[in-house]
């Protein structure tokens, strides 16, 4: 029998028998065995933000809360909210302060590069944000806990934004999907 979890989030698989849940900013690990879950650590939100998640349906609408995450190690997640990056340590149960993104974009997908001949081992990120004028746009490199650093960018004119960076080991490249239209949208 399958038990509901009423507007928790799920973020990400910890391990074969664990899932990590948001839900109005705090965060949960859920025990998939036992149906048990207990509260992990929670991100400070503003009278605003509280209020948007008293209303099921507004956070989606509204596209608030996590839009991406990804556990880097056994120790941390990160995850997006608007437009900043924060780090969920989940030995200590302690969410980072954020790294707000410089060009206001935010990831759609972090990327985890290693072993391909060129490319720093990291974790990476491409800028998405509305852009019909086509401004630069820049791909992050992770440095350590709240640091990032730019490590390209796309000049004025070449692209709206970038979708998502994909690491392959067979070919020993990096693609890197951008969009929406006309010339925009490629393969890099």
């Amino acid at each position: 029998m399958s038990k509901i979890y009423k507007y928790f989030y799920p973020i990400s698989f910890l391990s074969n028998n664990t899932l990590l849940l948001f839900k109005k900013g705090k965060f949960y690990i859920l025990d998939i065995k036992s149906s048990k879950y207990r509260k992990l650590g929670q991100i400070r939100l503003s009278l605003i933000e509280n209020l948007i998640y008293l209303i099921p349906f507004l956070p989606r609408i509204l596209r608030f809360g996590i839009r991406c995450a990804l556990k880097i190690n056994d120790k941390i997640v990160l995850f997006v909210i608007k437009n900043t990056i924060y780090e969920l340590n989940l030995q200590d149960r302690f969410v980072t302060k954020g790294y707000s993104i410089p060009d206001n974009s935010r990831p759609l997908a972090f990327t985890q590069i290693e072993d391909i001949t060129g490319f720093e081992d990291g974790v990476y990120f491409g800028g998405y944000i509305g852009n019909p004028l086509k401004k630069p746009i820049a791909i992050y490199k992770r440095i350590s806990i709240d640091n990032w650093i730019k490590v390209f960018q796309f000049p004025n004119g070449a692209i709206e934004h970038i979708h998502n960076i994909v690491a392959d080991k067979f070919n020993d490249t990096v693609f890197i999907f951008t969009g929406d239209f006309d010339h925009s949208a490629g393969i890099w």
